[in-house]
């Protein structure tokens, strides 16, 4: 049988709100609409190299996948920081 305490800790890691859903509503009450679903967007891209990964199951492909998506992800951010301070027309 499972105890008290068991069932309560369960169930306050089960209510409380990842960083993900942290940082999605913040961005949401603070940004708007169109950066929140960016923000969950971002958020779930960041799941996809795992997934990848998981299902690819060899330790080589599974370290370029994760570097290809590293650098993708690099370069997205090189981008989105280039526009943000105008580097870029």
């Amino acid at each position: 049988m499972f105890s008290t305490e068991f069932l309560l800790t369960s169930l306050v890691v089960v209510l409380m709100p990842g960083t993900g859903v942290i940082y999605t509503v913040t961005t949401g009450l603070f940004s708007g609409r169109q950066a929140s679903m960016a923000a969950a967007l971002g958020c779930t891209a960041g799941i996809v190299p795992h997934l990848c990964a998981y299902f690819v199951n060899s330790p080589k492909r599974a370290l370029w996948l994760q570097r290809t998506f590293a650098a993708v992800f690099a370069a997205l951010a090189a981008k989105l920081a280039a526009s943000e301070f105008n580097l870029v027309s």
